[in-house]
């Protein structure tokens, strides 16, 4: 049987979705780790894309084709805080959602999303705005988009929106954009690969200031088409991931093929990602619809100054219908989970669980899959960590240090997080003063632990800094656990 690839990876669910109700029941969600549970946070959302922290218990998720968004306070939809205008055929509607780094002061919230003149009516173009959130709504500024990705006459405007957005350390916002479909051979364009001479002004990863405007430490910030200046990287075909690596600083994303090749990429200055001449690592010489099934290399690429090609350090033949990317920095989590990579699909239903190498530059694959493709089911099995997801739109880690998931066919959020707690020695099922003594207990004394506390692994449930071990290196990581940090 022939797998949907993700072209239309958000228009598919409308498909099977009607008046608001799921097609078919969810299936129960699992994990391969006995000792996580997951937890139903909210529940009967109207197809979500994206949610984003407004405080210790309240979450804002946004839905796809009514652009709304919805608050959610421990646990409980207490109503919408904003309803945009979206278009909602294909891959449009509600994007993506973050918050500003200083939000505890300036109270902003970023939404990405494409606009209509009523919500399912006609395209006009996708947007990243401004709002504050005053405590009951987000209201929008007076100002106007501070990115824009408009329909052009000229080019095709249909598929491959994009949407994802976060801030990087450095205090800007990073965003994916899809190339629209635009750029093909007989309309080509620069970040398509396909020309030197025009900007498709999609099909990137744009890097911008709070504001708007444009670093000029971008890439290509001395280009003279103006259009170009707002890239971080070009040629990338669609992606519904983008995540920083906390450890690295690194920026990484997921990329959907055509009918080949969904990637998993580290993003740096510059960066080609090949669409749309190549998918997949280099040398595999992929033939698809869209390069004409013709065979290309790093060579055949449109190279702007500064900017330079790498292959992909993951990718699956067959494509999963990849979505969004997490890398997971909480020392909540057993030390053997934290740093790894999480990444959601559309076609399984399934999470899946990359560890980085020891520069963290790179994904470490086993097996088969240690060429860096999964080439047949088995492979891409073999990296599977979670069942029963449907189509993960989004993957945070909140403010107590979880991971959330969002179903866009569940209508769901949920919350992933380990049975017991790291650093809570007691079991209570919270951090905080009352583990002191048992942790000092475990320390001096591991043989009277174990009585008084049977069951749990100090080893596990203490070892606050990740070394696989409770010990003296554990005390600063504690503290900061019992602080709430």
């Amino acid at each position: 049987m022939r797998i949907a690839t993700p072209i239309g990876l958000m228009a598919v669910a409308g498909m099977f979705i009607s008046g608001g109700g799921l097609a078919a029941a969810a299936k129960a969600q699992t994990v391969s780790d006995s000792r996580l549970t997951v937890q139903t946070v909210a529940s009967g959302l109207d197809l979500p894309t994206s949610i984003a922290f407004i405080g210790a218990n309240e979450l804002l998720v946004g839905e796809k084709n009514t652009g709304r968004v919805k608050r959610v306070v421990n646990g409980s939809i207490v109503g919408t805080v904003l309803d945009l205008p979206v278009a909602s055929a294909d891959t449009h509607g509600l994007l993506g959602m973050t918050t500003d780094p200083a939000f505890a002061t300036n109270h902003l919230v970023y939404v990405y999303y494409s606009l209509a003149a009523a919500d399912g009516g006609e395209w006009i173009e996708n947007r990243v705005q401004r709002f504050t959130w005053d405590g009951q709504s987000l209201i929008g500024l007076a100002e106007p988009p501070i990115i824009r990705f408009p329909a052009d006459p000229g080019q095709t405007n249909t598929g491959c929106e994009g949407g994802k957005i976060a801030f990087g350390s450095d205090g800007k916002l990073y965003g994916t954009t899809g190339d629209l479909m635009r750029g093909t051979f007989d309309n080509p364009r620069i970040e398509q690969n396909t020309a030197m001479s025009a900007s498709a002004r999609a099909g990137g990863i744009f890097r911008i200031n709070a504001d708007g405007t444009y670093p000029e430490d971008n890439p290509f910030s001395g280009s003279d088409d103006k259009s170009l200046r707002r890239w971080f990287a070009y040629g990338v075909r669609q992606s519904y991931g983008l995540d920083f690596d906390r450890r690295s600083g690194q920026l990484w994303i997921t990329e959907n093929g055509p009918e080949v090749y969904d990637e998993i990429s580290r993003v740096t200055a510059g960066y080609n990602s090949g669409w749309l001449k190549i998918m997949g690592p280099d040398a595999r010489n992929a033939q698809f619809t869209q390069n004409d099934f013709a065979s290309y290399d790093w060579t055949d690429l449109m190279a702007l100054d500064g900017s330079h090609y790498s292959d992909p350090e993951f990718s699956f033949l067959q494509p999963i219908g990849i979505t969004a990317l997490l890398f997971l920095d909480s020392v909540r989590y057993p030390w053997y989970l934290r740093g790894r990579a999480f990444v959601g699909d559309y076609n399984f239903g399934k999470l899946y669980l990359f560890e980085p190498s020891g520069d963290r530059l790179s994904l470490v694959t086993a097996g088969d899959a240690g060429d860096k493709v999964a080439d047949t089911d088995d492979e891409r099995e073999s990296l599977v960590w979670g069942n029963g997801w449907g189509v993960t739109t989004d993957l945070k880690l909140g403010p107590d240090g979880f991971i959330y998931h969002v179903s866009l066919t569940d209508g769901a959020v949920r919350r992933i997080r380990p049975s017991i707690v790291t650093g809570d020695l007691n079991a209570d099922d919270v951090v905080d003063n009352r583990d002191i003594d048992p942790f000092i207990l475990a320390l001096i004394d591991p043989t009277a632990f174990v009585q008084q506390f049977p069951g749990i692994d100090a080893n596990i449930i203490g070892d606050a800094n990740g070394d696989g071990a409770l010990n003296i290196l554990d005390i600063n990581g504690f503290v900061e656990l019992v602080r709430g940090k």
